[in-house]
């Protein structure tokens, strides 16, 4: 069955293209479209862009099939309507909706997202422990062949486990709260690709979700002494926020709030996270295997299980001289001018 996102942003129904764009446009559409649920005439900027926010937010998790939000009368009745303003043919706009809402059912039932085949309730509870000890840690390593930034077609629990990697890391606007990462890879090429899709992805979130955001950014630079006025300007957009991105990712790159290390070691057979591994008392750590929704594993490590791997792993790759550091200003793109986000 394909997924909500898909029928909604990627299907190409007509020579026009899909339904919608993206999050934001169907979003703005709800609010703006006499005959919608959400719609609401002569908004105060400000409040217009708080509703915005609301519903992308609501969108996020119905779309990706979390189970979290309440698919409500007014969304269903709101989205049918944008959807036959869209198809004009009537027997095509009915199709749309029912397979598309037979498919937000699907991926937001609890029984298909949480007791469908290998997928349990332990399962379900150990990764929600996952994503806990993710936003409230000081430090996370990582250890993958392959990060889930760089899948392109994550699962939900890939991309659950990467927003909150995303929005711990624009948290850094703040200076407070901030969580270190440690990405290690046992390949050089894999870290380049890592620090470049990490850069994407901060940009498509900065111009999808987050307005205020980007004014941080300004900030965020501005006391690093790093004048924006002098940041290459262009007519596009989307461009001249990867400019600020990488400049900003340049700064915690070398204060070494995100490190990304070529490791060539055999530690990368199984990905695995370790949430404060030099903080015995409460060091966390994980196992988790996934090719898609229906067969996602999880390992939790016991105390013992944590301190042997302290010992003859974490404590050896400290003292290891063959870890290289792959710096982001090592990783930049030759064909920048050439950026454009894909909004699906």
């Amino acid at each position: 069955m394909q997924t909500p996102a898909t029928l909604l942003f990627d299907n190409q129904i007509d020579s026009k293209g899909s339904l919608f764009k993206n999050r934001l446009e169907l979003s703005t559409l709800l609010l703006k479209t006499n005959g919608s649920k959400y719609y609401e005439d002569s908004l105060e900027p400000s409040v217009f862009n708080g509703k915005i926010n609301s519903l992308q937010s609501y969108l996020s998790h119905v779309i990706a099939g979390t189970g979290i939000r309440k698919i409500t009368p007014e969304f269903k009745q709101s989205l049918s309507y944008l959807i036959k303003e869209r198809v004009k043919k009537i027997e095509s706009a009915e199709q749309i909706i029912l397979n598309l809402f037979e498919s937000i059912d699907y991926y937001n039932s609890i029984k298909n997202s949480i007791t469908h085949k290998n997928v349990h309730n332990k399962v379900i509870q150990i990764f929600q422990e996952m994503l806990h000890a993710q936003k409230n840690a000081n430090y996370v390593a990582i250890f993958t062949n392959r990060p889930i930034e760089l899948e392109a077609d994550p699962d939900k629990y890939s991309l659950q486990i990467r927003q909150v990697t995303i929005d711990s890391i624009l948290n850094y606007v703040t200076e407070k709260g901030i969580i270190k990462y440690r990405f290690n890879f046992p390949s050089q090429n894999i870290a380049i690709l890592f620090w470049r899709k990490l850069s994407y992805l901060l940009v498509k979130e900065l111009h999808i979700e987050n307005s205020d955001k980007i004014a941080s950014i300004d900030s965020f630079l501005k006391n690093r002494e790093i004048d924006t006025s002098k940041i290459k300007k262009t007519p596009n957009e989307e461009l001249n926020l990867k400019y600020k991105i990488n400049e900003f990712l340049k700064i915690v790159n070398d204060e070494a709030w995100i490190q990304v290390i070529y490791l060539p070691e055999p530690v990368f057979v199984i990905p695995h996270i370790i949430f404060d591994p030099n903080e015995i008392k409460k060091s966390e750590g994980f196992i988790y295997m996934t090719s898609d929704s229906e067969n996602f594993q999880i390992h939790k490590y016991q105390h013992f299980e944590l301190l042997n791997w302290r010992e003859r792993v974490w404590d050896l790759i400290k003292l290891n001289r063959k870890s290289v550091p792959i710096k982001f200003s090592d990783a930049l793109e030759d064909n920048i001018d050439d950026f454009k986000l894909n909004l699906k």
